[in-house]
């Protein structure tokens, strides 16, 4: 009887870890599939991307700052920021310097939430969000607009998200704790990315006044290692395609 029972107890504990490996197999899966964090590529490029503006002051520097060492970004805004800039600058100065310079932009939600339980809220947020982008910079329905989730948020079902959204991945890259620029520091943070540099990398910031103390570093030390900058605008000569497709 002991036998029995003890064959049975493993059976069910096998069982139960089976269940368990193909679930997290099929969500590494599906993450693969529908994550982007790199172009593929063996030419020395990088993609730097900053999240959660638009911030008319903070941004502003960190277009100055990519100007004047000659790269170029992606700014991931949420819809939220941008009706509320929208709302309080009637003439839009940061919208227009983002549409005159070599930048392009990217969605990063309307609210900044975690949407696990509430999938239509995240679809919901995504499509306003879309038609904030469009209405402010001017972009055509057959433009791709790239999107961020909040918190680099992954699991099953986003898949249903990016088909009614009418995309085929969400824009990852790698985090450095740039957005607790006290806690991890000036040298700290600049090293954690150039330890991540390799070719078709995607680098990501924030819209914080953090950004201007070791931006203007790191970019001269990414160009100093013969690296160059790639966006998501297709009218830009530094279009990421230009390099390869965008691949996990």
């Amino acid at each position: 009887m002991k036998i029995l029972k003890y064959f049975v107890y493993s059976f069910m504990i096998l069982t139960l870890l089976f269940l368990f490996g193909t679930l997290v197999y099929n969500s590494i899966n599906d993450k693969n599939s529908y994550v982007i964090n790199r172009i593929a590529t063996k030419e020395k490029v990088v993609m730097l991307t900053f999240d959660d503006g638009p911030n008319k002051v903070n941004d502003k520097e960190i277009i100055d700052i990519l100007e004047s060492n000659g790269a170029t970004g992606t700014f991931f805004f949420t819809g939220s920021n941008i009706k509320k800039y929208a709302d309080e600058n009637s003439e839009k100065e940061l919208f227009k310097k983002i549409k005159e310079s070599d930048m392009s932009v990217g969605n990063h939600s309307y609210s900044h939430s975690k949407y696990q339980n509430n999938k239509q809220k995240l679809i919901d947020e995504i499509l306003e969000t879309d038609n904030l982008i469009r209405e402010n910079f001017e972009l055509d329905q057959n433009y791709e607009i790239p999107m961020r989730m909040p918190y680099l948020q992954f699991y099953n079902g986003l898949k249903k998200v990016l088909e009614t959204t009418k995309r085929t991945y969400f824009t990852g890259g790698y985090l450095s704790g740039d957005w607790d620029y006290e806690k991890h520091g000036h040298d700290k943070i600049i090293k954690r990315y150039l330890d991540n540099l390799k070719p078709g990398e995607i680098f990501i910031m924030h819209s914080t006044h953090y950004a201007k103390l070791f931006l203007n570093d790191l970019i001269k030390e990414i160009k100093n290692r013969g690296y160059e900058f790639a966006n998501f605008n297709p009218s830009s000569q530094r279009y990421y395609k230009k390099f390869g497709e965008l691949v996990w």
